[in-house]
């Protein structure tokens, strides 16, 4: 957060923090407009409350990331393509 900018949230009205923070796991995937990841990014810089829940999320994501990193065992890919050219009649998957 940028200590120069006032906190747009400080008068506890919430300003834009509801839509901000609802928003943020949607931010976090990428799937937002430029324009909408613009408000947004604008938002939790000037927002100290905002941005700590931003930190926090990214952090847990990392973290999430890191520990979930479990490889499938090749039979069971094996018997998930057998099962899926069962269904599509013995021809080639893909």
């Amino acid at each position: 957060m940028t200590s120069d900018q006032p906190d747009p949230c400080a008068d506890g009205g919430g300003g834009d923090c509801t839509a901000a923070l609802e928003a943020l796991y949607i931010y976090l995937d990428g799937q937002l407009t430029i324009e909408r990841r613009t408000t947004i990014k604008t938002h939790i810089d000037l927002c100290s409350p905002c941005f700590d829940a931003f930190s926090f999320e990214t952090e847990l994501r990392q973290v999430v990331s890191r520990r979930c990193t479990d490889e499938v065992p090749e039979a069971l890919k094996a018997r998930i393509a057998d099962a899926i050219r069962g269904e599509l009649g013995g021809g080639p998957i893909g």
